[in-house]
């Protein structure tokens, strides 16, 4: 803001000493201000410095938690590995028949009216027989030869699903006819022409 220009009227004895004194009030003033701004810039400078110290320290925080973190990544990796390994180990070591046992409760519900409501199929449990018999050899061995875990046979409806799909799920009733043997079966299919298929194949 542009001063303004001075009076060229001569001052009373009053009005001079009115103006020296503002004069000596104002330039009080300004050095406290003076002190309050060197103050300021110096607490900024500190604040500045602490700053960048707190950032460094954040980062070096940050860098450590994400070692930490993938150490425990490969930590719980290695772990899951050596829990595969001894459940394999004593699964290894069963008695076939305990073994058998196992595969037939894994691939029967608790309850079996469950796999009934509204007429829909189980899917996840005419899968467990495919699924345990595709762990390893001697367990699809073993499966293949227990016709009790066959016994759920289920094939959904079909409509819009493509050839591929249906082909697929009608392998895999055939398969499970064939594996049950003589036992007694639990049976949902779809609509009759899927069952006409899967008799006249």
């Amino acid at each position: 803001m542009p001063l303004a220009p001075a009076s060229t009227h001569p001052m009373s004895s009053t009005s001079l000493r009115l103006a020296s004194d503002r004069v000596r009030a104002q330039s009080a003033s300004l050095g406290l201000l003076d002190k309050q701004a060197r103050e300021l810039e110096e607490a900024r400078v500190h604040a500045l410095a602490a700053f960048d110290a707190a950032r460094r320290e954040l980062d070096d925080i940050t860098a450590a938690r994400d070692q930490v973190l993938e150490q425990c990544r490969l930590v719980a990796n290695t772990r899951e590995l050596d829990i595969r390994a001894i459940h394999s180990h004593a699964m290894a070591r069963l008695p076939l028949e305990l073994l058998r046992a196992v595969f037939i409760e894994a691939a029967h519900d608790a309850d079996p009216d469950l796999s009934f409501v509204d007429g829909e199929c189980d899917m996840e449990r005419s899968a467990v027989p495919f699924i345990l018999s595709s762990v390893c050899r001697g367990w699809r061995k073993l499966a293949h030869e227990c016709q009790a875990m066959w016994t759920y046979i289920a094939m959904p409806p079909q409509e819009g699903e493509n050839e591929q799909w249906k082909q697929a799920h009608l392998a895999r009733l055939r398969s499970s006819l064939m594996r049950s043997g003589c036992a007694p079966l639990d049976v949902i299919v779809g609509p009759p022409n899927i069952l006409s298929d899967v008799v006249s194949g």
